[in-house]
């Protein structure tokens, strides 16, 4: 399906359906080397996509298996570019992904919280932005909540 159908969702998501079996079956050595083969088609993969949404698309799929592999600063990297793209991305889930690699794999609780609160602040409805706050509250932040727009009085001329 990933050589026949390469940009279908199918064809995206197959290397890391591989790897994952293999993770589930408890056999790492295969499994890493099928995730080390997700890295290396998905990068070879984003060079000739016809689109930056394309691209964003398969960059999130190499996210999940630097993720896997352990490989935090590829991660971070990545994901802090499609932060900044123009494009439309998933940009909760981004933030949401960022902040916890500095919490939980890159020990950096400031840089964590900065994330978190831009995720809760510019997302306030979205579920993610729930999570957030949960992790500001285990990192002792409080968000102060955001103040109601003052309404203005419509002037009338005559």
């Amino acid at each position: 399906i990933a050589d026949y159908y390469p940009l279908s969702q199918m064809g995206l998501e197959a290397p890391l359906y591989i790897a994952a079996g293999y993770t589930k079956r408890q056999e790492a050595e295969p499994a890493a080397k099928a995730y080390e083969r997700a890295v290396r088609r998905y990068t070879k993969l984003i060079p000739d996509l016809p689109t930056p949404e394309a691209a964003l698309t398969v960059k999130g799929y190499l996210v999940l298996a630097y993720q896997q592999l352990g490989e935090w600063e590829s991660a971070v990297t990545l994901l802090e570019e499609m932060e900044t793209a123009p494009q439309q991305v998933n940009r909760p889930m981004v933030l949401l992904s960022l902040g916890s690699i500095y919490q939980a794999k890159r020990g950096d609780n400031t840089k964590a919280q900065e994330i978190y609160t831009k995720l809760a602040e510019e997302f306030p409805d979205h579920p993610f932005a729930k999570i957030a706050k949960a992790r500001l509250k285990q990192l002792g932040v409080t968000l102060l909540p955001q103040p109601l727009p003052v309404p203005t009085t419509p002037t009338t001329t005559r």
